[in-house]
């Protein structure tokens, strides 16, 4: 059985490099997925926090190839670990991920979502100062 959810109804800007005001082309695919494909393959949280993805095998042979190059679920979660998204759930059979910017009713912070760049630095910690060079 296949639920309705809340559809955002803020317009999304167009891809981008997440400069200047305009999301990163991985954020609005991964935005337009989780609106547009099925419920019971991918869906927000009621609250709008975090999305669920619910069926892997029809995430992988049907709505992956339609938004991204690729149909391989390990490859989403790669992108998903780039940019600081966390798995908020401890389930095998389904999985939940949340980040502080992506949100279903605020689409105009996904241009603030930002991929990680520097080898060793998740965004979580404070980067290390830079090493004195010696005399």
């Amino acid at each position: 059985m296949t639920t309705t959810r809340p559809k955002s109804t803020s317009p999304v800007p167009s891809s981008g490099d997440g400069k200047n005001g305009t999301p990163s082309g991985f954020v609005l695919k991964l935005y337009q997925m989780v609106n547009g494909a099925p419920d019971d393959i991918v869906s927000w949280v009621p609250s709008g926090e975090a999305f669920r993805i619910t069926d892997l095998s029809r995430l992988e042979s049907d709505t992956l190839p339609s938004y991204f190059r690729h149909s391989r679920f390990q490859s989403l979660v790669r992108q998903l670990n780039f940019y600081n998204f966390r798995k908020i759930n401890r389930e095998r059979t389904f999985w939940v991920y949340y980040h502080p910017l992506f949100h279903r009713d605020h689409p105009d912070k996904l241009c603030e979502l930002r991929r990680r760049t520097c080898p060793g630095f998740d965004g979580r910690r404070n980067k290390v100062p830079p090493m004195p060079v010696p005399p």
